[in-house]
Parts: C-alpha cells; sequence; structure tokens
C-alpha cells in the first residue's frame, strides 16, 4: 500500500522539505488466508494438515513469522484451541478419535501481530476401507460367480453396502 506525502507551510518551522514522489509502505497485521488448510494425508488417529503459505498483499507488508494451527477438538466449532504455532507449513496432528469430525483453521503472524483466520477445514478421522483381497472365481457353462473376504470397513462400524468389480 503506497501513500502520497504532500509537505505543509507551518509557520516558523524552516524551509520545506522535497515533496516525497516516491510513496511510503504501510504495514499491518497479516491479512486472512484465502484458503482453508489442506488435509493430504489422515487416518482414525492423526491427520497430516498443510498449510498454504501468506504471499504478496496477504502478509501486510512484513515477513510472516509464524503460523497457528487451531482447531475445535471435535465440538462441531463451538470451542477452538490452538494446535500448534510454526514456521513451517506442515502440521502431523495426533490423538484423533475415530468417527470423531475435526475441523481445522490457521492465520499467520508478523512482527504486528495475529491477522484473522482462514476458512475452515474439516475432516472425519476415519480410514478408508482396506483392499479386497484376490477373489476367487467359479465358473459353469453359464454363470460366473466371484467372491471375496469382506476387508476392514475403516474402523467406523459402518457397514460396506457396495463394491465394483471390473471385469
Amino acid at each position: 500500500m503506497k501513500a502520497k506525502l504532500a509537505a505543509t507551510n507551518i509557520i516558523g518551522t524552516g524551509p520545506f522539505s522535497l515533496v516525497n514522489t516516491e510513496g511510503v509502505t504501510v504495514q499491518v497485521d497479516p491479512l486472512a488466508p484465502l484458503v482453508a488448510p489442506i488435509s493430504v494425508n489422515y487416518t482414525e488417529s492423526y491427520a497430516e494438515v498443510v498449510l498454504t503459505q501468506i504471499t504478496g498483499s496477504l502478509t501486510g507488508s512484513a515477513q510472516v513469522l509464524f503460523y497457528e494451527l487451531s482447531w475445535d477438538m471435535g465440538t462441531n466449532g463451538y470451542l477452538w484451541q490452538p494446535y500448534t504455532v510454526t514456521s513451517g507449513l506442515n502440521v502431523l496432528v495426533t490423538a484423533l478419535s475415530s468417527g470423531q469430525q475435526y475441523r481445522f483453521r490457521y492465520r499467520a503472524q508478523n512482527i504486528h501481530g495475529w491477522g484473522p483466520y482462514s476458512p475452515v477445514l474439516t475432516i472425519t478421522a476415519m480410514i478408508k476401507p482396506s483392499k479386497v483381497q484376490p477373489v476367487i472365481i467359479t465358473y459353469d457353462l453359464h454363470n460366473v460367480k466371484i467372491a471375496w473376504i469382506m476387508p476392514y470397513n475403516g474402523g467406523l462400524g459402518i457397514p460396506i453396502t457396495s463394491y465394483d468389480i471390473l471385469i
């Protein structure tokens, strides 16, 4: 942000300075990140959350020093708690409970203070069902039968209701 400064005539202060034609950069707290954190990998007990680096005008014209990742600890957004303050962009969040939904947001800090929070990422702590083990195929003159052992459902106690079979 640039601001033009103009000289004013104040009685008894001496000669005027030259007019500032270069402008001035005003530094402020960082602005809110434009995107929510990203979950690149999660299971029923942990999540790897990646923050997007704050750049350009979002930095408040000062170097970003730290990022704070906050989470709702599974309270449906009711209570937010800082999870960690970091200078990095990758955070491993541990101690999640299977089937519980969690929300994450982050903000940046420069020398002037903390900025507002990003949009919210919501995940449900779980893993994908495991891969189906090799199938058993039997056939007669008119029918083909395909059988398999049901895989692990992902830890939520939710039954697997469909399968895709590619032949």
